[in-house]
């Protein structure tokens, strides 16, 4: 995965975080990148670790399931970069979000 896919990748997963709400699964994050054709499960799931390893997002599990929580790091690391998502993945972002917190 080039460093540029891998960024936008890591701001996607970022802004599904911050907007869905308290929180957003695991499973939930994984619907919206294969469904949309942006990456496979495994691109995403690198993405997810890179993202806790560097303490953008903490992971709790509850139940046999992940829910992931932005942390103040990932919030500003998003407000300085959000803009580097292009309008097209923005728009799908919100139409999956719409879905997401119904």
């Amino acid at each position: 995965m080039s460093e540029t896919m891998e960024r936008m990748y890591m701001l996607m997963v970022l802004y599904l975080i911050k907007h869905s709400g308290p929180a957003l699964s695991n499973t939930q994050i994984m619907e919206f990148f294969p469904s949309n054709k942006y990456a496979d499960y495994f691109k995403v799931q690198a993405v997810i670790t890179d993202l806790t390893d560097r303490r953008f997002v903490i992971p709790v599990k509850k139940d046999h399931r992940t829910t992931y929580f932005i942390t103040e790091a990932g919030n500003k690391a998003l407000e300085q970069l959000d803009h580097f998502i292009p309008p097209a993945i923005m728009d799908d972002l919100k139409i999956y979000l719409k879905t997401v917190n119904r």
